[in-house]
């Protein structure tokens, strides 16, 4: 919603979307308070982030400063402050240290180049996980947090190889990630959902706004070859996530048509909703509308 409301032209709905984002961060923030689990600090800190980065906001700071103290030495992150290891964070470590490297990514390209240094120590021990044991829960995030890292470096005109190690590592687990891509399927209805561990639903989302992003730090890099297989990968995906939409000739397969409006179910099949399939249909379809195509 945070990041919603900052991209939205109707100033009405964008303000509409601030004050939902508003309560909903001061509701995170309270549970994230004294929290050592790392993905509610994390998304908590992205919220305010979005919402605007105040100077003397001190939730930020505290959230900001409890990520990096969740770093290992070793480039790793801590899941939750008891774990002993990486392997026992388990699948955890696919999802919370990506959305804590996207914060920390953030901060840096606001200028805080005190954080550039932590996400150099994180950078290859992720990229030794992912190419230990890939997983397509581990795709979005990082790829959105070192595609971030890779631009503001280039923007800024310094630390060219840094980035371009960044940028191949977005390359690198996007091409992996097409493989799951439906295309000239014999049932037309999936063509450009993503099946990994699952039937082709609502995560394509996640997958094609990964590709999306991916497809725009390529045309910075001019790798258009890139750039034009990731972009109409994305393009695809987002078909088909907008065909899982709930508009109006499905209304009366639900008891109360107005908490369904605009919803993504998580499949063709199942019309079952959750809020962050509605969440990853956003971001995605705001990776589409900044898209440099």
């Amino acid at each position: 919603m945070a990041l919603a409301a900052r991209s939205a032209v109707d100033t009405d709905a964008a303000r509409s979307f601030e004050v939902s984002a508003t309560k909903a961060v001061a509701f995170l923030a309270a549970a994230a308070h004294g929290s050592d689990n790392l993905g509610l600090i994390a998304l908590s800190s992205l919220a305010i982030q979005h919402l605007g980065r105040l100077s003397n906001d001190v939730r930020a700071d505290n959230f900001v400063r409890a990520i990096v103290s969740a770093q290992r030495r070793d480039g790793s992150f801590r899941c939750r402050a008891g774990s002993c290891s990486a392997e026992e964070d388990g699948a955890k470590q696919d999802f919370y240290p990506g959305q804590a490297l996207l914060v920390l990514a953030g901060e840096a390209s606001r200028g805080h180049t005190e954080f550039e240094g932590i996400l150099t120590r994180a950078f290859g021990w992720y990229r030794d996980w992912f190419r230990r044991r890939p997983s397509t829960a581990f795709a979005l995030w990082q790829v959105d947090a070192w595609r971030l890292a890779a631009e503001f470096l280039l923007n800024g005109g310094r630390g060219e190889d840094i980035a371009i190690e960044y940028a191949s590592f977005v390359f690198e687990i996007v091409d992996w990630l097409l493989q799951f891509q439906l295309s000239n399927s014999i049932h037309a209805e999936q063509e450009g959902a993503f099946v990994a561990r699952c039937a082709p639903g609502a995560a394509t989302a996640c997958y094609a706004e990964a590709a999306m992003r991916a497809s725009a730090l390529a045309a910075r890099v001019g790798d258009f070859t890139r750039f034009a297989r990731y972009g109409a990968a994305g393009t695809l995906g987002m078909e088909f996530v907008l065909s899982l939409q709930i508009a109006p000739d499905t209304h009366s397969l639900f008891a109360d048509p107005t908490l369904v409006d605009g919803g993504i179910t998580a499949s063709l099949e199942n019309f079952s909703l959750r809020c962050d399939r509605d969440q990853h249909a956003i971001t995605a379809s705001i990776a589409a509308l900044q898209a440099p195509w």
